[in-house]
């Protein structure tokens, strides 16, 4: 009897150290990161409303395999951070470009990617970004947008000060329609990154 009690005491000692270990491992790989780069409270708050997977990498590796099946030839990334889809000429906003002025011509790509960029831009606003990216595409050209899901409380506005408004999947089709495009496909579910995907082609 006092060997199994012994033996059990050994047991979850040791799932106590792998624990510990464990928290130590993940301070030094992600959370000391935020904390060195926050250069104000708010933030590290904002931060910190992160789960540590959101964090690391970029929104578009949950997207990127389904996302290269449509999109190819040449194209662009709005909104495409430190993390730009491969081949594409990435879209940051700057004095000179931006996601409601795209420096192309006319017609001249084959596709649009943007991952949680949208958001990001006032509803008033995304008939002009629409606008943009048919402009820009040709006939049958794809856009493939990356939303965060407006059923996951996690992006909304209030939650996250630096979203403008968080897209409602109708709202963006009936937009995307009123300004020449046909819905592809879509998904309707959320999905580990509580995301949708929505892909539009330009009508002939």
């Amino acid at each position: 009897m006092f060997l199994i009690i012994v033996l059990v005491y050994i047991k979850f000692f040791r799932r106590l150290i792998i624990s510990i270990a464990g928290d130590v491992v993940f301070f030094l790989r992600y959370d000391l990161r935020r904390r060195l780069i926050s250069e104000s409270l708010s933030q590290y708050l904002e931060y910190k409303k992160y789960p540590h997977y959101f964090t690391v990498g970029a929104a578009i590796q949950y997207c990127l395999d389904d996302a290269q099946l449509y999109c190819k030839g040449r194209g662009i990334d709005i909104g495409s951070g430190s993390y730009p889809f491969p081949g594409a000429r990435p879209i940051e906003q700057s004095p000179h470009e931006d996601a409601l002025n795209i420096c192309e011509i006319d017609s001249s790509l084959q596709f649009v990617f943007s991952s949680h960029c949208l958001e990001h831009i006032p509803k008033e606003q995304w008939p002009l970004f629409f606008g943009e990216c048919f402009r820009v595409l040709q006939p049958g050209g794809i856009l493939y947008l990356y939303l965060p899901a407006r059923a996951s409380m996690f992006w909304s506005e209030t939650n996250m000060t630096a979203h403008a408004s968080v897209p409602r999947s109708l709202d963006v089709y009936q937009i995307a329609e009123y300004s020449g495009f046909h819905l592809l496909t879509s998904s309707t579910l959320p999905d580990i990154y509580c995301s949708t995907r929505h892909v539009f082609v330009k009508r002939q």
